[in-house]
């Protein structure tokens, strides 16, 4: 009997093969063809999670752990669902944001902290309620009238908009926008890679 060659097989039915047969073959295929990707995506918050006192080692033993969580929510069938290396992506950033809202050396911090902490220009190490800058919340949304597709200020809005009574979760928004949650975070992450190229070229201020 010929054993299949899993490095042929596209991530779908991996992962169909994990859910189903619980192969261990072809998580270890998944997991040849993402580490680097979810390593990748940790290193950017290497500096914020060493300086509140966790170990990056620790972050990236949990690679498996959220590679199998992973797995296990991703519907490769529905009609919305992006591609699994771009899921999975998502889920490792949302993992280390996770652990870094957990840690109980992280402050509570308002929509207008947590932007400019997303764009790198406050350090947490240096945080200082008392003296917190003014991020001008309107120019940042206003902005992406202009963004490649029309969700992203749609999300956004429901996110950071400070009229809102209560700001949206990503379910919550998913929801209203009949998007699934991952397309919504992935809609949200180009959001933010359209935020930058616009700081970087000085065509809008973060603070006010």
């Amino acid at each position: 009997m010929l054993i299949e060659d899993l490095s042929t097989l596209p991530d779908n039915v991996l992962v169909e093969n994990v859910k189903n047969n619980s192969c261990s073959d072809s998580f270890t295929e998944l997991s040849r063809r993402h580490s680097s990707l979810f390593f990748k995506v940790c290193n950017s918050y290497v500096k914020i999670l060493s300086s509140m006192g966790v170990p990056v080692q620790d972050v990236f033993e949990e690679k498996d752990a959220v590679l199998l969580e992973s797995i296990n929510h991703f519907d490769p069938n529905h009609k919305k669902q992006v591609k699994f290396s771009t899921y999975f992506g998502n889920r490792a950033r949302y993992f280390c944001l996770h652990k870094i809202k957990k840690t109980n050396k992280m402050p509570e911090v308002s929509d207008e902290e947590a932007i400019a902490q997303e764009f790198n220009l406050k350090s947490i190490e240096n945080y200082n309620r008392a003296n917190q800058p003014t991020v001008n919340l309107y120019g940042l949304i206003n902005k992406l009238v202009n963004a490649p597709d029309k969700r992203i200020e749609n999300i956004f809005k429901l996110r950071y908009d400070p009229n809102l009574a209560k700001k949206m979760t990503f379910e919550q928004i998913a929801e209203k926008l009949d998007l699934s949650i991952s397309n919504t975070q992935h809609l949200h992450e180009l959001g933010l890679e359209y935020l930058r190229k616009e700081i970087d070229k000085k065509n809008i201020e973060v603070f006010l």
